[in-house]
C-alpha cells in the first residue's frame, strides 16, 4: 500500500537456513522457550533477536525456512509513521546493546553493527564532510568548501546506492532497492535521535 510497507517487506525478507534471529515471527519449542524465560517484557523493541540469542546460548539452533508463515501489514502510509518507527528502532537497538555489552563478544550482540553504523552515517559523516570542506579551503583550492561539501554528499549517495544494490534481489526491482538504500541512511538520523532519547531516559533512571 505504500513505499514504507515495501521497505518493511525488504527488511523482513532475510536469508533462509540457520540464522541468529527470525525477524519477529517464529515457531518455538515450548520447552526451549520456557527454559530461557521467554520474551523480555522490559524491551520496547528487539525482543525477538534477544530471545533467539538466549536460545542459541542454550545450545539450540534458529532456522529460517523457505515458507511464508504469516502476513503482517505494517500499515505505515506516511513519512511521519515511518520516522516514528525508526525512532523506536534507534531506542530499542541501543537498549539491547547496552544490556549485553561486556557480557558476550561484541559480534554476538544483536544490533551492535547497527548502533555503530548509526553513528558513522550521522555525526561522523557530518564531521568528515565539514573537515573535508575545511581542508580544501585552507589549501586555497578554488571552491574548496563547495567541493568538500559535495564530496561528502557524494559519499552518502554512493553508500545509499551500495545498500540498494545489496538488496536488489530481495526488493524485486532496482527502483525499490534504491528507495531502500536512501531511506536506510535517512532513517539513521531518526535512529540517532532515538538513541539520544534512550541515553536521556537511562540517565534519569
Amino acid at each position: 500500500n505504500s513505499i514504507y510497507n515495501r521497505l518493511c517487506a525488504i527488511e523482513w525478507n532475510t536469508p533462509k537456513g540457520e540464522v541468529k534471529a527470525l525477524g519477529g515471527i517464529g515457531l518455538f519449542c515450548v520447552d526451549d522457550f520456557l527454559t530461557v524465560g521467554g520474551f523480555n517484557s522490559t524491551l520496547i523493541a528487539g525482543e525477538e533477536p534477544e530471545l533467539c540469542l538466549r536460545i542459541r546460548q542454550n545450545g539450540k539452533k534458529i532456522m529460517r525456512i523457505d515458507e511464508e508463515m504469516a502476513k503482517h501489514d505494517a500499515d505505515i502510509l506516511t513519512f511521519q509513521q515511518w520516522w516514528k518507527r525508526m525512532l523506536r528502532s534507534g531506542y530499542g537497538s541501543l537498549d539491547v546493546v547496552t544490556r549485553l555489552s561486556g557480557k558476550i563478544p561484541k559480534k554476538e550482540i544483536p544490533y551492535y553493527h547497527m548502533v555503530h553504523s548509526i553513528h558513522v552515517w550521522t555525526i561522523s559523516w557530518v564531521i568528515g564532510t565539514l573537515l573535508l570542506a575545511f581542508i580544501y579551503s585552507i589549501l586555497n583550492i578554488r571552491f574548496g568548501v563547495v567541493i568538500g561539501l559535495l564530496s561528502g554528499i557524494a559519499v552518502w549517495i554512493i553508500q545509499a546506492v551500495r545498500i540498494g544494490w545489496g538488496v536488489r534481489l530481495r526488493a524485486q526491482n532496482f527502483q525499490t532497492a534504491l528507495f531502500y538504500g536512501f531511506f536506510t541512511l535517512i532513517g539513521k538520523w531518526a535512529q540517532f535521535i532515538g538513541q539520544q532519547k534512550y541515553k536521556s531516559d537511562s540517565y534519569i533512571k
